[in-house]
């Protein structure tokens, strides 16, 4: 079992009939205690509010109305602050349709525990913070008199029912009626009903049994099914919330969005559990004194906005009519739960046909079906991606105001964009070794060119240059046979020859005044025998970033570039194969990692035998992209309360304890003597280099015959970097080995390539304190700092991602822009309120030393990515907050010192995932007709200021092959440093492929 209570682990303890999930134990007291304190102070203020201006129910009943909602809006962001502090962070995997839910809606829901509407709220305040203040339940009429909770419940005009119809039915008309006419129609509405009213377990289904065979004794046309995992619903209060809240009259106040949601907590009670049923499971003590997140896995809501054709035919229906529609629902419903008792998750549930549509009367169903919609059926469920709050990714489809104009640089866009001239730029730089398909005889390299434009035409970012003035993106041109494309031609004498240009490339800036020019450039490097002729227009034609005579490095490639050990060497090119190198630089400002990934999958889906032996690509034929890509920061409108919890949280780390940066700097410089070059395997054996030698620049490969005068933007203005990169490689054979390892140690690949990163780091800093003569014990640290970069593009509009979308094939991971796309899990503490563009969760908890058990780090690095979504879009909606405030925004911008923020984490991981080759693969046959990928890699410089990680690692899995580019600042790490890290990695890799269970960071290390 892991020291830090995972989750994951829980649904291991043997559970027998009747056995609870918590034991009364002196911490589980306390916390129990501690929680009802903290709820019922909680709910003390709130009720303190509303008794002060409870006079103005009377005086002004809309002022009222106002009050009641931002105290319950401020109770629940309390609330939910204690429950993560004090119960734990539970998982909440959604599934379906909740990014669709509008601002007025009827939502029924099946009925577990006592605490379901607290599990909806949640996922309501996360969603919207001003959500939770349109929440109004349908309660038993004994709650309202609990104290505090049920007092601010009346208040905030929750709906109370007897469970007797002939009382009942008069207080649902009043209580829903006003709320369709008036002012009301203008406030937002979450009307939450429970159509069961009772809680499913088995006294309840007997209670089922005993109604069906009533109906089959009263001979009704309609008999419902036994449910097995919930109880049959009743339809009175569902009817009247339709006819009352959509009166005949119509208007803007109906409220015709109806909404179906179905929960499930894992470990299931009816699987896991061992036949327990949720309400006996999951008690008041299991969630509140044991801790939720030490008993609970996941929270799984499938949420389900049915067809508004569907619900004006419902409220056409009579009750009897709605009673059965509802009863058939609940039918499906039933047949979801079983398979989520199955499979503990709702993901994979094929639906047949549109359950909505077809239990529908009959003559509603053939009216529905002529109108064309017959056949229909909705795509399998598929979940988002998994994590402690996965319900942060759905957007509101409230009204909103944009932050930023639709063809704008995002918010973080903009600043990467402001760099000043004199520093270095965040760039990112992807290659590819491509071997031309056999059909075809001969390389032309304006050929590459014009394939590069017509990848380039197909994205709207790269096709056009950015306004200062208004931070906009506006179209060069409206053919792909005019945009203006950066290329430079470059001889390739050897394999390695990449290695220079790619250095080049990440170090060398772009002039972003020069807006005749995109803020990106491609390199190919090909033999001499292809290279254009001087006098030709494709030469003239060129950008080179710098001048031949000035290809001299402040800063050269230090490491030895023949060694062949384990993880640390490029792959050979195929001899006598026609092989080229192609390099796609990116400023950052344009888009993030995956942007990169998706021009290069661009590019590859045109270089084909067709195209490269077409006779006229017809360019002037290819319309450029003008539909900019959608920017995330749009997709939000944050108010005080729902980015008050995260931002207070910010503000006190940044009065917390701050971090020292990692590396060398001024204030703790490296060895006194010069770093000088490791010597190569072919001299191993000779004398090391002397330390009182300084090696010379050296000399980049040559680049042909290029003319002086041939230059990109003033070179005054382009700065230079120092941001050295190894290139490493893992075949798929090990990959695969070590994938199938992480899973029985219930971890995931991405966490394992964290855990060496880490331990790599460890193994740094060991060497420096004992080269340095220093105290291992007392000077290396216990904890490191972490961040990794994960994609949330399933929340843009057109990803079929949570409908079960293949994510090869899907559209919002093919856009090429959106920085706001990615998001950041970091472990270390900094100063967050100058971190708002650095979007990520925070904390100082990873500890990491010789004696810990690497997998069980790895697991806790697993749980910690999976927790980031919350954290980093609540940062990422301060920040647009902020922004949407300008006095808020300058005031932030005066304390954001990125100087000061560099190299705070030992390594920052952007693991772009494993895919399938997107052209053909190394051991192609003959007969395929793409163009084959021998080697890849990218990854982003690490010489900026603000620059996280001591060590950048870009990792890229193409069929099971990873490459793996590690990039480092040569002021902050020295030579011998930085080769210790990249032969730890490699070894830690390898070991962990092999390691047992209790396998510890030293056995990885040393």
């Amino acid at each position: 079992m892991p020291t830090d209570g995972a989750p994951s682990e829980a649904v291991t303890t043997p559970f027998v009939p009747g056995y609870k999930l918590g034991r009364w134990t002196w911490k589980s007291t306390i916390r129990f205690t501690a929680y009802n304190l903290a709820g019922l102070t909680c709910a003390f203020y709130s009720s303190l509010v509303l008794l002060v201006v409870s006079p103005l129910r009377i005086l002004t009943p809309a002022l009222f109305r106002v009050c009641a909602r931002w105290s319950l809006a401020s109770m629940a962001s309390l609330a939910a602050i204690v429950h993560r502090l004090l119960v734990g962070q539970c998982g909440f995997i959604i599934t379906g349709d909740a990014a669709k839910i509008g601002p007025r809606a009827i939502a029924m829901a099946n009925h577990q525990t006592y605490y379901d509407w607290w599990f909806i709220g949640l996922f309501l305040w996360h969603q919207n913070g001003l959500a939770i203040q349109s929440l109004k339940i349908i309660l038993m009429d004994i709650l309202k008199y609990i104290p505090f909770y049920g007092w601010i419940a009346y208040f905030s005009d929750f709906i109370f029912l007897k469970q007797r119809w002939s009382i009942d039915q008069a207080r649902l008309q009043s209580a829903l009626e006003p709320l369709a006419k008036g002012n009301r129609i203008k406030e937002s509405l979450f009307l939450l009903l429970f159509p069961e009213g009772l809680l499913v377990h088995s006294q309840n289904l007997e209670s089922a049994a005993t109604y069906i065979k009533k109906c089959k004794d009263d001979g009704k046309p309609f008999i419902p099914r036994q449910p097995k995992h919930v109880i049959l619903p009743r339809s009175k209060g569902l009817w009247a919330c339709l006819k009352h809240l959509n009166p005949p009259s119509g208007g803007a106040g109906n409220v015709d969005m109806l909404v179906d949601m179905t929960m499930g907590i894992s470990p299931s009670s009816r699987g896991d559990l061992t036949g327990l049923w949720p309400v006996s499971a999951y008690d008041p003590f299991t969630i509140f004194g044991v801790g939720g997140s030490t008993v609970i896995n996941g929270i799984h809501l499938d949420v389900r906005v049915i067809d508004k054709d569907v619900v004006k035919q419902l409220i056409a229906l009579d009750e009897t009519e709605l009673d059965t529609w509802l009863k058939k629902v609940w039918e499906g419903k039933d047949d979801l739960m079983a398979y989520f008792h199955e499979h503990g998750t709702f993901v994979g549930f094929q639906r047949q046909g549109d359950l909505y549509r077809n239990s529908l009367p009959n003559a509603a169903a053939a009216s529905a079906l002529n109108s064309g919609n017959k056949g229909s059926k909705n795509p399998s469920i598929a979940g988002s991606t998994k994590s402690k709050s996965s319900f942060l990714s759905f957007r509101s489809t409230a009204s909103s105001r944009s932050v930023v104009e639709e063809n704008g640089l995002s918010i973080t866009e903009r600043f990467f964009f402001k760099t000043a001239p004199n520093k270095q730029q965040v760039l990112m730089c992807i290659m590819l070794r491509l071997r031309m398909p056999p059909s075809v005889q001969a390389f032309d390299p304006a050929r590459v060119v014009d394939l590069v434009r017509i990848a380039q035409a197909k994205h709207y970012r790269l096709s056009a240059w950015v306004d200062h003035e208004t931070l906009g993106a506006l179209p060069f041109c409206e053919k792909a046979s005019d945009l203006p494309t950066n290329y430079r031609l470059l001889e390739r004498k050897s394999d390695n020859d990449w290695f220079d240009v790619y250095h080049d490339e990440i170090n060398t800036n772009f002039d972003t005044d020069d807006v005749t020019r995109p803020l990106w450039r491609t390199s190919i490097l090909m033999p001499q025998e292809w290279l254009p002729s001087s006098d030709s227009d494709l030469f003239r034609g060129q950008t080179p970033i710098v001048p031949v005579h000035r290809i001299k490095r402040e800063h050269p490639i230090f490491y030895d570039r023949q060694v062949a050990g384990f993880g640390l060497s490029v792959p050979a090119s195929v001899p006598d194969s026609k092989t080229f190198e192609i390099m796609f630089t990116f400023h950052h400002c344009l888009g993030d990692g995956l942007s990169m990934f998706a021009f290069a999958r661009t590019f590859l889906d045109v270089v084909d035998a067709k195209h490269l032996n077409s006779k006229d690509l017809k360019l002037s034929e290819i319309v450029v992209s003008k539909d900019p890509p959608p920017v995330l920061d749009n997709l939000f409108n944050p108010n005080v309360v729902e980015i008050l919890p995260a931002a207070v949280g910010m503000a006190f780390k940044a009065l917390g304890k701050k971090s020292k940066r990692l590396g060398h700097s001024d204030e703790n410089p490296g060895p006194d003597a010069p770093i000088v070059p490791l010597p190569s395997s072919q001299t191993a054996h000779a004398a090391p280099p002397s330390p009182s030698s300084s090696p010379e620049p050296q000399e980049g490969p040559s680049r042909g015959p290029s003319p002086e005068p041939i230059i990109m933007g003033p070179l005054s203005r382009t700065g230079s970097g120092h941001t050295n990169v190894r290139f490493m490689y893992f075949a798929a054979e090990f990959t695969n080995v070590l994938r199938k390892r992480a899973k029985v140690e219930k971890t995931t690949i991405g966490a394992v390539l964290v855990v060496a990163s880490l331990a790599a780091c460890r193994a740094v800093f060991v060497h420096g304190v004992k080269r340095d003569g220093g105290d291992v014990r007392k000077e290396v640290p216990e904890k490191q700092g972490w961040v990794v970069t994960n994609s949330i593009r399933h929340i843009l509009p057109q990803s079929k991602l949570l409908q079960g979308g293949d994510r090869e094939t899907d559209e919002a991971l093919k856009v090429f822009g959106g920085y706001a796309g990615e998001l950041h899990h970091v472990n270390q503490c900094v100063p967050e309120i100058r971190s708002l563009h650095l979007k990520g969760s925070v904390s100082n908890n990873l500890k990491i030393n010789d004696d810990s058990h690497i997998w069980d780090r790895a697991r806790h690095i697993k749980r910690s990515i999976m927790t980031s979504f919350r954290a980093s879009i609540q940062r990422m909606k301060v920040a647009n907050y902020a922004y949407r405030h300008p006095k808020i925004w300058k005031a932030a911008e005066k304390r954001i010192d990125l100087s000061k923020m560099s190299r705070m984490f030992s390594c920052e991981v952007a693991n772009l995932n494993a895919w399938e080759y997107p052209s053909a693969p190394p051991d192609a046959p003959a007969s395929d007709e793409r163009v084959r990928v021998d080697y890849f890699g990218g990854g982003l410089n690490a010489s900026f200021e603000g620059s996280r990680g001591l060590f950048s690692v870009g990792i890229i899995t193409l069929g099971g092959n990873m490459s793996v580019f590690v990039c480092y600042d040569t002021k902050a790490v020295s030579v011998d440093e930085a080769e210790v890290f990249f032969r730890s990695f490699a070894q830690t890799l390898k070991r962990m492929s092999e390691a047992g269970h209790k396998a510890t960071v030293a056995d990885m290390i040393y």
